[in-house]
């Protein structure tokens, strides 16, 4: 061993560190600490664009990739002291060998996977058994919010903006359109404008009767000034608060005339565009949610012989396609004839306390054969 290792072994730091020996112990935990700043930043903002609503979903993921590999360079460079130095080569090329050795291993595994995939046939295309095919028959339909929340307009106007289409979650309070009611507008300003002109008579009344006040000391004849001037500054105050609320009344207007999510849910229905004008009477409402969590339904044709398999009250299973044909559990809510004559339809209704059932699914249900 060369006298320049024993040195390094002797005060115990990283390979290849060369300046080490030089340093002061606060330099070392500076060095630390750097580190540790770095990654916690590195970290929140992983956890920031993750939940941001303001970031293109679909770079998301490109994001906190190039956010990890930042964070492998710092816990390299802060906390393994791999450098640039002589001795760190060594260092260095065997973190290059392990990091191609994983790649390979892992984009391997993943190609392999993903031509096995694409090579398998299809779960409908296999055979089904002879005896599950005999016992059961199944019937399809397309689930449904059993209690959507309709959104009406508030105010007569023109339709200026939509922000909200169907199928998209949105939050409560969310800003889904803004109807152009100019009627409002000149209310609140012509309120405005009365409210600044009963403020300033108050003052005007405030500054009479101080005057007033001022002038009784020199002789009694004043009072009488004094007692108009205060009749005219309460009567002016009530008028200020009276015009107070008549701009807090006509500010609420305003606002009605934007349209907001009332929860937190899926937009199942859209029944306004921009420039159309609408008004409070609608028996249309402008948008119709889902809210997260609430119970859905769904109704299946069954032929109608099979119509006595199900009654009211029953507990069914049923599977949904888009979520890789999970099953959940329902309850028969009604059983009546169908359209034709043959045919039955049944409706079923279920919790969704996990929010997975989403309007506009394929529920799948199975019942018994003939």
């Amino acid at each position: 061993m060369s006298v320049q290792s024993e040195d390094h072994t002797a005060i115990d730091v990283a390979p290849g560190a060369m300046d080490a020996e030089r340093e002061s112990v606060w330099e070392g935990v500076q060095t630390y600490l750097i580190g540790l700043a770095l990654s916690a930043l590195l970290t929140g903002a992983a956890f920031y664009f993750a939940q941001s609503q303001w970031i293109w979903r679909p770079s998301i993921p490109v994001a906190l990739s190039v956010l990890a590999v930042a964070q492998i360079g710092v816990h390299l460079v802060f906390f393994l002291h791999l450098t640039t130095a002589p001795d760190n080569v060594n260092n260095t090329l065997a973190l290059a060998f392990g990091t191609l050795i994983v790649a390979l291993v892992i984009g391997g595994s993943l190609w392999i996977m993903y031509h096995m995939n694409m090579n398998m046939p299809p779960m409908e295309r296999m055979p089904t058994p002879v005896a599950s095919a005999a016992r059961y028959r199944t019937a399809t339909g397309v689930i449904e919010a059993a209690n959507p929340e309709p959104v009406a307009a508030k105010v007569s106007g023109v339709i200026r903006s939509v922000d909200c289409d169907v199928g998209i979650r949105v939050q409560k309070d969310r800003l889904c359109a803004m109807i152009d009611a100019p009627s409002l507008d000149r209310a609140v300003a012509q309120s405005e404008r009365r409210l600044r002109a009963a403020q300033a008579r108050a003052r005007h009344d405030q500054a009479a009767l101080a005057a007033a006040q001022a002038r009784l000391k020199h002789g009694p004849g004043a009072r009488k000034h004094v007692e108009a001037s205060q009749e005219a500054l309460g009567r002016d105050e009530r008028a200020a608060a009276a015009m107070q609320q008549a701009l807090d009344a006509a500010k609420a207007r305003l606002a009605d005339a934007k349209i907001i999510a009332p929860t937190d849910g899926v937009v199942l229905s859209r029944n306004i565009k921009p420039g159309q004008a609408v008004a409070p009477n609608s028996e249309q409402p402008l948008f119709l949610f889902a809210p997260d969590g609430t119970p859905v339904e769904f109704k299946a044709s069954l032929p109608g012989s099979l119509a006595t398999a199900f009654k009211t009250g029953e507990k069914v299973v049923f599977t949904v396609d888009q979520l890789q044909g999970e099953s959940f559990e329902g309850k028969i809510l009604s059983v009546a004839p169908g359209e034709r004559a043959e045919a039955a339809e049944v409706v079923v209704t279920a919790p969704n306390p996990r929010a997975a059932l989403k309007p506009g699914m394929k529920a799948t249900l199975r019942a018994p054969a003939e």
